[in-house]
């Protein structure tokens, strides 16, 4: 890619002269140029050449900018002209792109600049908006991070590189271990398993996970699950709750559902929205967002960013909002005919039971949205204020009307008097006082005065009577059940009651995290308006304790990780010349491998155990030939014990040597086991018996009873008689000792 200097003042595509360096990514550098065909300033983003490396690449890329300049969108970074240029000798492709001077989310973040809740909802809900846009045209992101969150002069949020992001990613995630840290930071569960959009398996829920993560971050400073290296990023989150603090307060339950490891448990981008405004009701106003960058002293109110853009705000002035104070009473409410100011100043009439038209929000006003450009209300930096229900009585039907429709475009609401302008309102006719007292006599005066002070007297007491009872019976309202609903639907269900919602978290194995435990009171207790209700919410399932198993029998163990609702596998068995076989030598939780004793985790959490299998076997030496003590030393060595068996004759083994062992050399066997040796008592020696007279049967029988063996025989056995026994030559005699199996030689004659 060209050098920085190289570029400014280059002019790019024939119009677009380059100003300045605006920063730098992964896939490009971005800078700031000028259109001099209609004198504006632009981004051009210059991409590395491999985006154009041959027919095919440039084609794709084509082919994803021009999808990326037909989303036209308030909240999308617009995509003005693209193409590809050579300089310096190399082929790049390069977007013009709208101008963005507030800096990103990731400069916010990155200088400290944290947001509260109220000014993260604000931030989600801008994305919800684009997103939701995105979505319905079959588009997802898959890269939503702070640095692809920006923020326009205007202070509203535009999502970054729609054009890059589904290129990109089909090569970042095509293997997922080897995609960088700051992708797996942001990655949902899906995509660390290697989902892809090709399959099915990768869906929109993918950016809600993403935009989660970031609006975590944007108010803690961290990202959940986020560590060292990309495999421990990406593995720590696979079947994880989303970790959410109650600091974030009504946000929390709404996060928590946007961070479901199940896609199918999170939002779509329009019920995240419609969620973020339920959740603005019971948040503070926000502060304007510290965006980094020019315009920060400029105009706020934002507006159209081109004059075709069908999904920019209009405006309404302020005076045009129609407040209690100004409103008609309820006999002439419904003939008159409600004005708003269109966009250009002139008043817009409102045919009956039609839908208003677009109007933007002032102040502390949430305005309704053309149903045919966007599912998500236009706002400014403000959180949407929807004004408190007003006591109203149907007159067709006597009873107050039902709770608003569930949308995310908050409904119009008609303003009614308030009941003490009911009771102010006087119809002539009823009471006729037209007579004068002083014409009557004066008995007649002090009867006429006594009838009026009655007749007013029980007036005043009916009406009292019936503000009393219909301020009681619209005011006293009985508790319903609502154990097992989400926290959003329970606060639906007494929303027309005025009540004040205290909400604490518990933890609960019955009901799943964000679902409503109990009330305090609990159902069927009576609350006037203005009480205050608690809703206990689960926090999910109650965490287990780690206990300490080191030490313990396999079985009990077992038994007892049951007993905390953990499970346990066994990683490995090794040799230990201290532990007993079958005892636990060491444990971790592979998921978390620091945690010790006495932590809390999840239940279900797997432990990992390592378990003696006690000493190693033994391989039984060779003691042939040793000396008895020296035989002693080397099995004692190798802690085994030695038993001595008789004393045994040996023409092999000196007397006083091993002879003979009960274990061949190499058998294995345990620490502590015993073998048995006999000692040599040298070579045995046998007498020759007397032969003389005998014949040879008697003759070979005498040698064998003796332990001698017959030799070579000479001359007739059968009819001689022996003459002569030698050895070797040498004649014995009777009596002369000699080692047993020694051959005797014969003479017969």
């Amino acid at each position: 890619m060209a050098t920085n200097p190289s570029l400014i003042g280059r002019l790019v595509a024939g119009r677009y002269r380059i100003q300045q360096r605006r920063g730098m990514g992964a896939h490009g550098i971005v800078l700031d140029a000028w259109d001099e065909q209609l004198d504006r300033l632009v981004a051009v983003k210059i991409l590395l050449p491999q985006f154009a490396s041959d027919t095919a690449a440039e084609a794709r890329f084509r082919l994803e900018a021009q999808v990326a300049a037909s989303c036209t969108h308030p909240n999308l970074n617009a995509v003005y002209d693209w193409g590809v240029e050579s300089i310096e000798g190399a082929k790049v492709p390069y977007l013009v792109l709208e101008h963005l001077g507030g800096g990103s989310l990731r400069d916010m973040i990155d200088r400290g600049r944290l947001l509260t809740p109220s000014q993260a909802l604000m931030v989600g809900l801008d994305a919800c908006r684009g997103l939701d846009y995105l979505h319905r045209r079959h588009v997802i992101h898959r890269d939503l991070k702070p640095a692809n969150l920006a923020f326009g002069e205007d202070r509203h949020l535009r999502i970054l590189d729609v054009a890059l992001a589904r290129y990109v990613a089909e090569t970042t995630w095509a293997e997922p271990s080897a995609a960088g840290i700051d992708a797996a930071r942001y990655a949902s569960p899906e995509q660390a398993r290697g989902a892809t959009v090709a399959d099915g398996t990768l869906t929109t829920a993918t950016d809600i996970y993403s935009l989660c993560l970031v609006l975590i971050e944007s108010v803690t400073g961290q990202v959940p699950f986020s560590s060292d290296s990309t495999v421990a990023t990406l593995n720590a989150r696979l079947d994880k709750l989303m970790p959410v603090s109650a600091d974030f307060g009504p946000l929390a339950s709404v996060l928590s559902r946007a961070g479901s490891a199940d896609p199918a448990d999170r939002y779509t981008a329009a019920e995240f929205g419609r969620a973020l405004v339920q959740a603005a009701e019971k948040l503070p106003r926000p502060a304007p967002l510290p965006i980094v960058g020019s315009g920060m002293f400029g105009d706020t109110t934002g507006g159209m960013r081109r004059p075709t853009d069908p999904t920019g705000p209009v405006e309404r002035p302020a005076d045009a909002a129609v407040t209690a104070s100004t409103a008609d009473t309820p006999d002439t409410a419904a003939a008159s005919t409600p004005t708003l100011t269109s966009a250009s100043g002139s008043p817009a009439e409102v045919t009956p039971g039609a839908p208003p038209p677009p109007i933007a929000a002032a102040a502390g006003v949430v305005q309704p949205v053309s149903p045919d450009t966007t599912l998500l209300p236009l706002v400014s930096n403000q959180v949407p204020v929807v004004p408190p229900p007003v006591p109203v009585i149907d007159p067709h039907t006597g009873q107050p009307p039902g709770p608003p429709p569930l949308a995310f475009e908050p409904t119009a609401t008609h303003v009614v008097a308030p009941a003490t302008a009911l009771a102010e309102t006087t119809s002539p006719g009823l009471i006729d006082f037209s007579l004068d007292d002083d014409d009557l006599p004066p008995r007649r005066r002090r009867r006429v005065g006594w009838i009026v002070a009655v007749v007013l007297a029980v007036a005043a007491l009916c009406v009292g009577a019936f503000v009393v009872y219909g301020v009681v019976k619209d005011k006293v309202t009985t508790v319903p059940s609502l154990a097992g609903m989400s926290e959003a639907v329970g606060r639906n269900q007494i929303a027309e009651n005025g009540w004040k919602i205290v909400v604490t978290t518990e933890r609960n194995d019955e009901q799943p995290l964000g679902n409503i435990i109990r009330t305090d009171p609990g159902p069927g207790v009576k609350l006037k308006e203005g009480a205050t209700i608690t809703f206990v919410v689960s926090d999910g399932p109650t965490l287990a304790m780690l206990p300490d198993v080191a030490g313990q029998t396999l079985d009990a163990a077992t038994a007892l990780l049951a007993t905390n609702k953990l499970d346990i596998t066994v990683a490995d068995e090794v040799y230990d010349e201290t532990i007993p076989a079958g005892t636990i030598m060491s444990w971790t939780v592979p998921a978390q491998p620091g945690l010790a004793a006495g932590a809390q985790v999840m239940q279900r959490t797997v432990v990992a155990v390592v378990v003696s299998k006690g000493p190693a076997p033994r391989q039984v030496p060779n003691l042939l030939g040793m000396d008895e003590a020296t035989a002693t030393a080397t099995l004692a060595n190798l802690q085994l014990g030695i038993v001595r068996a008789d004393d045994i004759f040996s023409s092999k083994y000196p007397a006083g040597q091993v002879a003979d062992q009960s274990l061949p050399e190499g058998t294995a066997i345990q620490r502590g086991e015993t073998v048995t040796i006999a000692i040599s008592k040298g070579v045995e020696m046998v007498a020759v018996p007397a032969l003389a007279g005998l014949t040879y049967p008697q003759i070979e029988a005498a040698l064998t009873a003796a332990g001698l063996k017959v030799g070579s025989i000479e001359g007739d056995k059968d009819l001689g008689t022996i003459t002569q026994a030698s050895v070797d030559g040498a004649v014995v005699s009777a009596g002369q000792q000699f080692p047993r199996d020694t051959k005797i030689d014969l003479l017969f004659t």
